[in-house]
């Protein structure tokens, strides 16, 4: 029975070909996918049913334009913390503030990494002296992104795409 989950859980190139499309495009209809892919309709909609249900697609959502949404100042804060029990209060506010994007828990000099999206520079620095005026966090080092090449929201099997 365990093997049999296990197996349950393992993907074949179909499985990554569809997510592959996915990620490109998450409202891609499933007679598209499987025209592309060379199943039918039902058997493509049972594997992306199977790959939400083990948790392999955990949701379907957007990509948007910072521009378009007033977000254009996109940092990385780097942030060292004083104690791991006081970990809490940090975590608590992270998940408090939408313009925290993602939060990240390191190696080397700092403890955490948070990449946070704002307004402008006095956003940010509003968001940066509430980080601050947190009793856990000690220092801060903050590094403004001017320019991004590469961006991709997923990771991606390793496997079919060239377009890396």
């Amino acid at each position: 029975m365990i093997i049999n989950l296990w197996r349950s859980f393992l993907m074949d190139n179909i499985d990554k070909n569809i997510l592959h499309l996915l990620s490109q495009n998450s409202r891609m209809p499933a007679t598209e996918i499987a025209h592309m892919i060379g199943l039918s309709i039902p058997a493509t909609n049972k594997r992306i049913q199977r790959l939400k249900d083990n948790c392999t697609i955990n949701r379907f959502t957007i990509e948007t334009n910072p521009e378009h949404i007033e977000k254009t100042v996109s940092a990385f804060v780097f942030i060292t913390i004083s104690q791991f029990r006081d970990l809490p209060k940090l975590i608590d506010h992270i998940h408090s503030k939408p313009d925290i994007l993602e939060c990240y828990a390191i190696t080397g000099e700092f403890d955490y990494i948070l990449r946070v999206c704002a307004k402008s520079t006095g956003h940010l620095e509003q968001m940066l002296l509430e980080l601050k005026k947190l009793d856990v966090v000690v220092k801060t080092n903050t590094v403004i992104a001017l320019y991004t090449h590469k961006y991709k929201p997923v990771i991606l099997p390793d496997s079919i795409s060239n377009d890396n």
